[in-house]
């Protein structure tokens, strides 16, 4: 599915720019911040010619030399489509929303952008909302973004990152899709105001209240009232919850990371497909960098998933062996007076691990 959206944009977009777009380098724009140099106009046909010759990442490489030379409206749309196709989304985002606002951007491109484009990039890329100290330069993973204040949202991969904003760090871990507030000023506390109320007396006043009374003083507790919980057995199933509580976090955590896992493994596939069936051409290329960190997470999720599916095997089985007991002990069993006691065994082999327990009653 989000292999076919990809070249449902690509395709619908590419189309548009490259019937557009060299019309906006033949024509000379209205207003100046779309007028296009002799050697920016080189650059951006150097870029149409390897995108058409499916060259993305060369192609993105001319795109951003003629950006900056001319911010023309042709750039930006053509830097959206490029990155992505190189599933870079954040780049994407922020050149997609400056041809939405650009003077000469297409009222029909700028529509199938609001719609189709934009929203699935807003999705898949996360967003953080910075409120640093004014004046002062903001840093996201050491890149400046912009000065403090920074009215829009800073576009950013999902994932752990750092902003900085004068002498404050904090690292954030933001999903996609998600708005995340960073706050990074420093806060410093309240200078305390002179107190104005009075010194207290050297002799304290003399007490006017009556000393109380033996009728109004409180009743003392009755004896037959007791404190203590009531032994009812419901304390034997407090041990059996806990562990269907583990078994049951434990095979969805599995479930969860064991999809994340194969989702990883479907953008390797995207990219090695792009690519032309390999899976790096060039080790210090940004697709082959992202190809092994895709790698990266199909390893890491598959871990995860593996571990929590023993976890969650042990807790389950744990709970229906100790509910058994429950049942089958004559309700005699109880948490206060016999307890069960469980030992946790963790072991470890060459193809994994896991852990046993043994419960004793």
């Amino acid at each position: 599915m989000r292999h076919a959206r990809s070249l449902l944009f690509g395709v619908g977009l590419s189309l548009c720019i490259l019937g557009g777009a060299v019309e906006a380098s033949a024509v000379e724009p209205a207003t100046s911040g779309d007028v296009m140099t002799a050697e920016a106009k080189a650059r951006f046909k150097e870029g149409l010619d390897l995108y058409k010759a499916h060259k993305n990442v060369e192609a993105r490489a001319k795109y951003l030399q003629a950006l900056a030379l001319s911010q023309a409206a042709a750039v930006y749309l053509n830097l959206a489509v490029v990155e992505y196709d190189l599933m870079l989304y954040p780049d994407a985002l922020r050149h997609a929303k400056a041809y939405v606002l650009h003077p000469k951007a297409e009222p029909v491109k700028v529509d199938k952008l609001k719609k189709e484009m934009i929203p699935d990039l807003e999705s898949k890329t996360a967003h953080l909302s910075v409120e640093g100290q004014a004046g002062q330069p903001v840093f996201v993973d050491g890149e400046k973004v912009g000065v403090a204040p920074i009215p829009d949202q800073v576009h950013v991969a999902p994932g752990e990152h750092t902003v900085a904003c004068g002498a404050v760090t904090k690292t954030v871990v933001v999903k996609a899709g998600d708005t995340t507030t960073v706050i990074v000023v420093i806060n410093t506390p309240p200078t305390p105001s002179a107190s104005t109320s009075p010194p207290p007396s050297a002799t304290p006043a003399a007490s006017t209240a009556p000393p109380p009374s033996a009728s109004t003083a409180p009743p003392p507790p009755s004896a037959s009232a007791s404190t203590e919980p009531p032994k009812d057995g419901a304390g034997k199933w407090i041990g059996p919850a806990a562990l269907g509580a583990v078994g049951v976090g434990g095979i969805v955590v599995g479930a969860v990371f064991a999809g994340n896992s194969n989702s990883a493994h479907d953008d390797q596939e995207k990219i090695k497909s792009a690519n032309g069936g390999h899976a790096c051409l060039d080790p210090t290329s940004a697709q082959c960098k992202q190809f092994n960190s895709k790698g990266d997470d199909v390893k890491s999720a598959a871990t995860i998933s593996y571990v929590g599916y023993i976890a969650g095997g042990v807790g389950l089985a744990g709970a229906l062996v100790w509910t058994g007991y429950n049942l089958f002990s004559g309700g005699k069993a109880d948490a206060s007076t016999d307890p069960a006691k469980v030992t946790w065994l963790p072991w470890l082999g060459r193809e994994g691990g896991g852990a046993s327990m043994k419960i004793s009653f």
